[in-house]
């Protein structure tokens, strides 16, 4: 069950997390944002950074803002969210939203940007992150996800103003995965690469990648997916940051998993698709319990269910 369609919600964030829950409706805004190529914003062009990489070493020294994000020296565990807006829904503000995420404390912002317009998603989170420099709490880490298939494609990431970028290793090969690895290290920025099986792990690791995402391409039923996740945690290398995806918007059922992936010695979770209309009232109280609930120690029970009007299913 999914939260954009009809779930079960908190309307009250308490500060012991103590649930109560309530039957809500709400439709989403109007509020759109005007349409615009975002990359003009940069002065670097996309050419240039493509030369860039392809003027450099074999192999560039990797930044860490990501991985000390993901694999916190506390030992605590890092949750990070990503942004996917569907088709349906038009190009809109995201200002509110990711005020709170960073006040949240999340560890990592994944934007998918395949989706129509999807730059100009990523262009409204940047603008709003680098507000926060400077000040604590901090931007939070950008990655820009979405069709990555060649080095052009890495450059306009880095242009956009990402911090890194996530791709799949089962969709590039060895060979070319390490092409990607090193071209987001000479742009000054840290892949986070997608993962399904220990060949994978290793061509990640062999090509230089810090930061790996446990993530399968299957359709298969969440709870399936993270049992195939926690069977790899043998194979999860110590020297790097290791998080795993749990679908979000499961009507509660995404917080046990988190947590028995936590359990499996992964650094964190990424909630995929947890967050897909910021016009929404709800999104933001959602992603203030989740966040609550997992930066918890004590044990919670989630159940959502919130009727939403306004569009189709």
């Amino acid at each position: 069950m999914y939260l954009s369609r009809s779930e079960n919600f908190h309307s009250d964030i308490l500060p012991d997390v103590e649930t109560k829950p309530s039957m809500l409706r709400c439709a989403p805004l109007a509020t759109t944002v005007s349409k615009r190529n975002p990359l003009s914003l940069y002065a670097q062009s996309i050419s240039d950074l493509v030369k860039k990489v392809e003027s450099a070493s074999a192999k560039t020294k990797a930044p860490t803002k990501i991985f000390k994000s993901l694999k916190k020296t506390s030992g605590s565990p890092s949750i990070s969210v990503e942004f996917l807006r569907p088709e349906k829904i038009p190009v809109h503000d995201t200002k509110s939203l990711s005020f709170e995420i960073r006040r949240s404390k999340v560890a990592l912002l994944v934007v998918d940007t395949a989706v129509a317009n999807g730059d100009q998603d990523f262009e409204g989170f940047v603008k709003e992150q680098q507000t926060a420099k400077g000040k604590f709490p901090g931007p939070v880490p950008l990655v820009w996800r979405g069709a990555i298939e060649t080095i052009e494609d890495i450059a306009k990431a880095k242009a956009a103003g990402a911090d890194g970028v996530s791709f799949a290793a089962s969709s590039l090969g060895e060979e070319k995965t390490a092409v990607m690895v090193n071209a987001c290290h000479v742009l000054g920025m840290e892949p986070l690469v997608e993962v399904g099986d220990a060949n994978e792990i290793n061509w990640a690791v062999s090509a230089g990648a810090k930061c790996l995402c446990v993530r399968f391409s299957s359709s298969a039923i969440s709870s399936f997916l993270v049992s195939a996740a926690k069977s790899l945690q043998n194979d999860l290398p110590d020297d790097c940051a290791v998080i795993a995806t749990v679908q979000g918007r499961q009507g509660g059922a995404e917080i046990e998993q988190a947590k028995s992936l936590l359990d499996a010695n992964y650094n964190g979770v990424l909630f995929s698709r947890m967050l897909e209309d910021a016009t929404d009232r709800f999104s933001e109280p959602y992603l203030k319990y989740i966040m609550a609930v997992m930066q918890s120690k004590k044990s919670q029970n989630l159940q959502i269910n919130e009727i939403k009007v306004g569009y189709e299913p």
